[in-house]
């Protein structure tokens, strides 16, 4: 990721038709790469192969490089995919892409989200032109629950200087995928999950 290089409705629009945001373990592109055409990240940018996917993983800051160190370390871990978009909106659940059983299963947009919580959706404004932005989660892993079933565990890492959980903002990633999706917020001090309506904090020292 290069210095310079700035978001635009053009740049955001490629990515889309170069499948980005799609896929799954080999075939899986992330939204946001480690590439000299895109814009640079505010942390330091790393690739890593691992033989799990058979891939390079992009992080965009060393909490994230930290974070994959222990998340490669799951029980039944089936899949790990990083820099994830969200959809603008409605659409097929993601836990389809790895079971048939899922394929009728679908998930409520960010549009739709940011109505439904009161939030301002946020946009990219460029050259005259507005958009709306496509907002990320930093991974989602794939865990397998027995009996053909998958469960989807959405990680978000922050700094702790950033990390200010609310419940709406938990509620947001929850509902942009399907409902049963748990969300893990966490920096190097504080933990905070949700999953099946029930929510849990932790602080550490």
């Amino acid at each position: 990721m290069r210095r310079g290089q700035r978001f635009t409705t053009t740049k955001l629009e490629n990515w889309t038709r170069q499948g980005r945001g799609t896929g799954t373990l080999t075939d899986y592109s992330p939204w946001h790469q480690v590439t000299r055409s895109d814009p640079s990240s505010r942390g330091r940018s790393q690739l890593l192969q691992w033989s799990h996917t058979g891939r390079s993983h992009h992080f965009l800051s060393d909490g994230e490089s930290d974070a994959f160190a222990f998340i490669s370390m799951l029980p039944n871990i089936v899949d790990v995919r990083e820099q994830v978009p969200l959809n603008l909106e409605e659409h097929t659940a993601q836990v389809a892409a790895y079971s048939a059983k899922h394929q009728h299963q679908t998930a409520r947009g960010t549009l739709a989200c940011a109505e439904m919580l009161g939030f301002k959706h946020p946009v990219l404004r460029s050259s005259g032109e507005t958009a709306p932005w496509v907002m990320t989660t930093d991974f989602v892993v794939t865990l397998e629950a027995g009996a053909g079933q998958y469960e989807l565990l959405a990680i978000s890492v922050k700094p702790d200087n950033d990390l200010v959980v609310t419940l709406d903002e938990v509620d947001f990633l929850r509902f942009a995928d399907h409902l049963d999706t748990s969300v893990f917020l966490t920096s190097k001090f504080r933990q905070y999950l949700s999953k099946g309506g029930k929510r849990s904090r932790e602080s550490r020292r």
